[in-house]
C-alpha cells in the first residue's frame, strides 16, 4: 500500500465513522457512547483496532480489543469499515 492508498483509506475511514456518530477525541480516536458502553476505534500508524471499555469491580476502567487488523486488510464496503469479520 503506498502511502497515498494509506491517507486515502484514513480518509475514508474517518468520514465513514463521523457520518455514523462517532466522535474524534483530541488523541485522534473515535469514539462511541451507547447507554452502557462505550466503543472506540484507536488507529494507529500501520493498524486499527476495534475497543470495548470495561469496568473492573473495583470501578477501574481500561480497554479491550474486540478486534484488530493491519490498515491494509481493512475494507470498506458499502459505506461500513470491516475489520476481520466485524462491521462498523
Amino acid at each position: 500500500m503506498t502511502k497515498r492508498q494509506k491517507d486515502l483509506k484514513l480518509q475514508q475511514i474517518k468520514d465513514i465513522l463521523r457520518s455514523k456518530g462517532w466522535t474524534e477525541d483530541r488523541y485522534g480516536n473515535f469514539k462511541l457512547q451507547q447507554p452502557t458502553k462505550i466503543y472506540r476505534v484507536k488507529i494507529q500508524d500501520i493498524s486499527i483496532r476495534y475497543e470495548l471499555q470495561w469496568t473492573r469491580a473495583d470501578n477501574s476502567k481500561d480497554w479491550v480489543n474486540v478486534r484488530s487488523d493491519y490498515l491494509k486488510n481493512v475494507e470498506i464496503i458499502e459505506n461500513n469499515i470491516k475489520i476481520k469479520d466485524v462491521l462498523l
